[in-house]
């Protein structure tokens, strides 16, 4: 799901600075040997819908740029889930970063509208998701952030965060 488009107009195409955050998903499932063998079956799907900041533009972005996006978790039976975040391109969850080129535009990802607690996997002062999961399934609203002041290049910025859900 890796497909953007920017669109810039007329005499303020100079000015406007696309910023966009796509987000692809690996899954990846840890299954119990015990479970298997007593035949139950743990299958758990997630779905994320891509993150698109749209424009940034430097001149008239004097507050933070917030982004929401929706992910959807089920599995068929109760399923422990947890739900790890890579750093993407900046190898840091303190400081994600999309790039063009050599461009970069500062950015992060978090669990909560308050954008505090950054998603990752644990370390770095991360957190990562983790829960009981059933059929009914959970829809878990997930939000972005670029901060103001920033002056990339113009044109599609973009960071690839790998989603891994062990269950």
């Amino acid at each position: 799901m890796n497909k953007a488009i920017s669109t810039e107009r007329g005499a303020k195409a100079s000015a406007h600075r696309a910023g966009w955050l796509l987000l692809a998903l690996l899954l990846c499932g840890v299954w119990s040997a015990a479970a298997m063998a007593q035949g139950q079956s743990r299958d758990c799907t997630l779905t994320l819908a891509p993150l698109s900041f749209g424009n940034y533009d430097p001149l008239e972005t004097t507050v933070p740029q917030d982004r929401a996006t929706t992910m959807r978790v089920s599995c068929r039976n109760n399923t422990f889930v947890r739900i790890f975040y890579s750093t993407g391109s900046s190898g840091s969850f303190a400081q994600r970063t999309m790039r063009q080129g050599t461009s970069q535009l500062a950015y992060n990802f978090y669990f909560e509208p308050a954008r505090v607690s950054i998603l990752g996997d644990g370390t770095g002062g991360s957190f990562f998701l983790q829960g009981t999961v059933g059929q009914a399934g959970a829809n878990i609203t997930l939000y972005g952030r670029i901060p103001p002041g920033q002056d990339p290049s113009v044109g599609l910025h973009s960071d690839t965060i790998i989603v891994t859900m062990t269950f």
